[in-house]
């Protein structure tokens, strides 16, 4: 396996009779991110070709992208680690290179700001993914799809401001996580 840092993730995986504990990833290389940005855009291509009306990209649930932007999981000290916009870096190019190929009107991105999956983290959320999200709106992607608190768990890991995101997004907001009729309507009525 390959991450942004070798470190072992805080989970384990299933295994012919039972659970062990998951390998220690190999960091990857500055030389092999142009070849992930590569595949993100030719998996978008091929899907469009395939029939597809649009993609969305997964940078949530500590997946790569998730694990490139949370400082939990990348302790880079090159170009794609330690400010807000070096850890956001592969995102972002990953979104510009779908967009160039298939135009902004069919992609859309997953994000999960708080969502401690698999250990991944981040000390400085808010800060890290209202980037995030203000550089993706600047690029017009269609929409973006939030987890709001952790997959599949609580809402309320940590404190974050989810209206902020949807403030600076201009486009298709999708919120996800332990809605209910009482809670999507006063999420409607927010705004």
């Amino acid at each position: 396996p390959v991450a942004p840092s070798a470190i072992r993730a805080a989970t384990k995986t299933f295994v012919g009779n039972g659970f062990v504990d998951v390998s220690e990833p190999r960091a990857l290389e500055l030389d092999e991110l142009r070849g992930i940005v590569n595949d993100f855009r030719q998996a978008a291509a091929n899907a469009i070709e395939a029939g597809f009306d649009g993609v969305e990209i997964h940078g949530a649930n500590g997946y790569l992208l998730d694990q490139f932007a949370k400082d939990g999981a990348n302790v880079r000290t090159d170009a794609y680690g330690g400010s807000v916009e070096n850890r956001a870096r592969l995102m972002l190019e990953v979104a510009t290179a779908v967009v160039e190929e298939i135009g902004a009107e069919r992609t859309g991105i997953r994000i999960s700001p708080i969502s401690p999956a698999n250990g991944v983290s981040s000390s400085a959320p808010q800060a890290q993914f209202d980037y995030i999200v203000d550089q993706l709106d600047a690029l017009g992607i269609v929409y973006i799809h939030v987890v709001e608190g952790a997959t599949g768990g609580s809402r309320d890991v940590a404190p974050f401001d989810f209206g902020s995101l949807r403030r600076r997004f201009n486009n298709t907001y999708i919120a996800n996580n332990g809605y209910d009729l009482e809670l999507a309507a006063s999420r409607l009525a927010e705004g």
